[in-house]
């Protein structure tokens, strides 16, 4: 999978925003929290071993350290949250999980 394809089927998502339930204090917002998809490591703190997951938003900014990303796993076709933490000074953030759609996402965040 590659940044073009991870750029489509955010759009995808996108497109759904005001038909189905996604959150609706990011409807008119979501944009400006997008960034350029990236593979990042990820830690699970259940099972304690890194994964890389595609970064396609930060809810937070214009801190480097604190808030939520939101996360793709091509492999399972879901979204996903997790935790800046380290993610710019050692290159991996905390896992928090899958949740399915965008929209499913953002409402965990």
């Amino acid at each position: 999978m590659d940044q073009q394809k991870i750029e489509k089927i955010v759009a995808a998502e996108l497109e759904e925003r005001y038909n189905y339930s996604f959150p609706e204090q990011f409807q008119d917002s979501i944009d400006e929290f997008l960034v350029e998809p990236f593979e990042a490591n990820f830690l699970s703190e259940v099972t304690r071993e890194f994964d890389k997951y595609w970064v396609v938003a930060d809810l937070i900014p214009e801190s480097i350290t604190e808030g939520h990303l939101v996360i793709y796993c091509p492999e399972e076709d879901l979204f996903g949250l997790a935790y800046k933490g380290n993610l710019e000074e050692n290159g991996a953030g905390i896992f928090i999980g899958l949740f399915g759609s965008l929209g499913s996402a953002l409402e965990n965040a």
